[in-house]
């Protein structure tokens, strides 16, 4: 999701904009008439790239104008901001005395909607000074007459302490009628996030999600509470003495590609971000790089969880591909495991040989990377244990050697066969003389480091 103004877009490299992708266009006062080859060029290489165009006209007065001058480019949403004038007209609300919505701002905005195209959705922007007691209402019988599918209420700069109080009321008020519907704040506002968290603005809706594709996983690493031998075995000794079908449901379920494209759908425009991941390995998925596609192709940034068992890589290219621009695609690949002796220790079931095929898809995607200027980017998870916690500083030299993130993740120990793997009390000098020579030496060298020194059990006290 871009927001973008007229002057903006110029300097804007229309490559990284996705073909489903939201991008809020503003259009500033009295630029229709002055500007309006330069609109009408715009419009058309938007149009071009992207099938959810939102146009913001800050004057109600240009919209007949803009209309008349752009027909052949018309984008499929047109914004148009309406003020709350003095408290004058109103129609009594019912169910809460004293709250009425703003007639002539609803006619207003009925007569522009006669006046639109049938296949374009206009959309009101609510721009309001003192008149802080008719906002709601309006809002109200806004969805309620016109069917909306969001509105926008107008913020310009940072959040200022009155109007964030003015606008608590605006939505506890909508929440008391049970309104359901979206509102957003204006998307070009770079201070955005913050007007939503201080004005709880709970109708707007989140900016990232995580989704579970997959509960399979090609690898078995001793920690892991599904696919780690021991809690295999734990399984089939509980079932007396082999898989129940429940169990193996569970091992192999995935997420419908059609659910998947159906939570995309109805996402909220404000989304930025995904992160696939959970149970098992995303990329086990038969159809995860279709899924990762229609997620970036809606402007969503990326995150993927994975080992990165991965043998096709014409599928990694593909993944390459869909990683412009910079930072959309962001592989999280779990390690744990400083070298190739350790890594097949922590995962029994695979051998030295698969540490050396990760790195290999890794290679092939810095290469490409490299190659054309904007790629995946890396963050290399070690899951720190008894097993691995001594060699903090060559999983730093890795981090280095193929320009990735390092995190150092504790083991979260949530079963007794977690605590075979815990770094016990008489470990403890030893695992933090280990983390600190990390610490250090991503300093000296210059690697992005994540570590936290407090998490590990026996060490509460420190």
């Amino acid at each position: 999701m871009y927001g973008t103004e007229l002057k903006d877009f110029i300097k804007l490299p229309t490559s990284v904009i996705q073909k489903n992708e939201f991008i809020y266009f503003s259009l500033p006062k009295n630029s229709i008439n002055s500007n309006k080859n330069l609109i009408r060029e715009s419009l058309k290489i938007l149009n071009e790239k992207t099938s959810r165009l939102y146009v913001n006209l800050e004057e109600a007065n240009d919209f007949e104008n803009f209309i008349a001058q752009n027909l052949e480019n018309l984008p499929t949403m047109i914004g148009i901001k309406l003020f709350l004038g003095d408290y004058k007209q109103f129609s009594r609300g019912s169910g809460i005395s004293g709250n009425d919505s703003n007639l002539e701002l609803i006619q207003k905005f009925e007569n522009l909607v006669q006046f639109t195209p049938k296949n374009i959705s206009l959309i009101p922007e609510l721009d309001f000074t003192d008149n802080e007691i008719q906002v709601g209402p309006t809002i109200y019988s806004l969805f309620q007459k016109f069917n909306l599918p969001f509105l926008f209420i107008s913020i310009s700069g940072p959040p200022e302490a009155e109007k964030v109080k003015k606008l608590r009321n605006i939505f506890d008020y909508l929440k008391l009628r049970g309104l359901k519907n979206k509102i957003y704040f204006t998307f070009s506002n770079e201070y955005r996030s913050e007007w939503e968290i201080k004005t709880f603005n709970t109708f707007s809706g989140m900016q990232l999600v995580h989704i579970d594709l997959s509960n399979k996983c090609t690898h078995s690493c001793v920690f892991c509470g599904v696919w780690g031998p021991e809690f295999i075995e734990k399984t089939k000794k509980e079932s007396g003495g082999k898989m129940s079908s429940a169990s193996l449901e569970f091992m192999n379920r995935q997420l419908p590609i059609e659910v998947a494209n159906r939570v995309l759908s109805e996402l909220p425009e404000t989304v930025t971000g995904v992160q696939f991941g959970g149970v098992g390995d995303p990329l086990t998925h038969s159809n995860w790089l279709e899924i990762i596609q229609n997620f970036r192709h809606k402007g969503i940034q990326v995150e993927i969880l994975t080992n990165l068992d991965c043998e096709n890589q014409n599928d990694l290219k593909n993944l390459h591909l869909l990683s412009n621009p910079a930072k959309s695609i962001q592989l999280l690949v779990n390690l744990s495991a400083g070298n190739r002796k350790t890594y097949s220790i922590i995962r029994p079931r695979q051998s030295e040989q698969v540490f050396d095929k990760i790195f290999k898809n890794i290679e092939f995607l810095n290469e490409l990377k490299n190659s054309d200027g904007y790629g995946v980017s890396f963050t290399f998870i070690h899951v720190i244990n008894k097993l691995n916690y001594l060699e903090m500083e060559e999983m730093v030299l890795l981090g280095k050697k193929f320009n990735a993130r390092v995190w150092l993740k504790p083991l979260e120990i949530h079963s007794e066969t977690h605590n075979h793997y815990a770094i016990t009390p008489n470990e403890k000098i030893a695992f933090k003389n280990s983390l600190q020579a990390a610490v250090d030496l991503a300093k000296k060298i210059n690697v992005d480091l994540i570590h936290d020194d407090q998490y590990f059990k026996g060490f509460e006290n420190d």
